[in-house]
């Protein structure tokens, strides 16, 4: 059974790396992980693409 993960972030670096680990670190591997990004203005989705996992999809807003 797959499993849909949304996560909403806003200026995440602190948090986001911890976060997405504890999930793809799971048992269960059968999910994707949306990420909605409200504008950020740090390095979170710089972070977010470092782990360069296709589970995971980026959704961005321009303005928050």
């Amino acid at each position: 059974m797959k499993v849909a993960i949304k996560i909403p972030i806003f200026n995440a670096a602190s948090t986001i790396l911890e976060t997405l680990s504890s999930i793809l670190n799971q048992t269960h591997q059968d999910f994707i992980i949306y990420v909605y990004d409200n504008a950020s203005t740090d390095n979170s989705i710089k972070i977010i693409q470092s782990l360069d996992d296709n589970r995971i999809l980026i959704v961005t807003s321009e303005k928050n």
